[in-house]
């Protein structure tokens, strides 16, 4: 719901965003597959809100890491969690369509998979959420240790990471403190890091709320075309910039 799947033709970049972003995930991914890409300049992490203390097996999105680990060989971030809500069954059932689906993957073509919500949501379900994302944002448990990993496997590889505050609605952002209280340890990463930047289009002029938005926080087809387009002339800008300088 935040880009296009054409963003990637260039095959020299890689974005990381999905459902729930995951930090201990992404990391894991990242670690396995970047090395193996020796082309890839350039790697968009999307950094919600919630992200700083999101651990996605203690909610109901837990079937992300189930997928994770049966396509991708990534091991559970809380083997405790997992034993106890009986992830192996999960894995028994998605097991039998995991071989049909990796049979059918090479027929497939990129589609752009829009995000659509059955029913509007209102003004108060808007609040609770962004109050459940502050209190992911402020968890003293959090999970800037795999932000910090990413961090430093991006230096090793010398790539650029690219760290983007996706846009939301006013009714959603007005219950949010600022973007700098949200994010402070991101902005002081991005201080000390000249190859990572920080792209913050989480209250942005950029946005129109009743054409680019499907709900508060997710935005619509139109809406993800417009921010892939400015996530892209960023990159292409900051190319421009290197290449002057050298």
């Amino acid at each position: 719901c935040y880009g296009n799947v054409d963003f990637c033709n260039s095959k020299e970049d890689i974005n990381l965003s999905w459902d729930s972003e995951d930090l201990y995930y992404t990391y894991q991914l990242l670690s396995k597959y970047l090395p193996l890409l020796p082309n890839i300049k350039n790697v968009i992490l999307f950094y919600g809100v919630f992200s700083r203390g999101f651990d996605v097996e203690y909610t109901s999105f837990f079937p992300v890491s189930i997928l994770t680990k049966l396509f991708f060989n990534i091991p559970y971030h809380n083997e405790n969690i997992a034993l106890e809500l009986g992830f192996s069954d999960y894995e028994k059932f998605y097991s039998k369509y995991i071989y049909k689906l990796n049979s059918e993957l090479h027929k497939m073509s990129p589609v752009y998979n829009e995000y659509k919500r059955e029913k509007p949501v209102d003004t108060e379900f808007a609040y609770a959420v962004a109050l459940g994302h502050l209190e992911n944002n402020r968890r003293e448990n959090n999970q800037l240790i795999w932000l910090r990993k990413i961090i430093n496997l991006i230096n090793k590889q010398d790539k650029n990471l690219y760290i983007v505050f996706p846009p939301t609605k006013e009714e959603y952002y007005k219950h949010l403190p600022s973007t700098f209280e949200l994010h402070k340890e991101v902005f002081d990463i991005e201080s000390k890091n000249k190859n990572i930047k920080v792209l913050d289009y989480l209250v942005s002029k950029y946005f129109d709320e009743n054409e680019d938005f499907e709900d508060y926080e997710h935005l619509n087809k139109k809406g993800a075309e417009k921010l892939t387009k400015l996530i892209k002339e960023k990159i292409r800008m900051d190319q421009i910039s290197v290449a002057v300088e050298l």
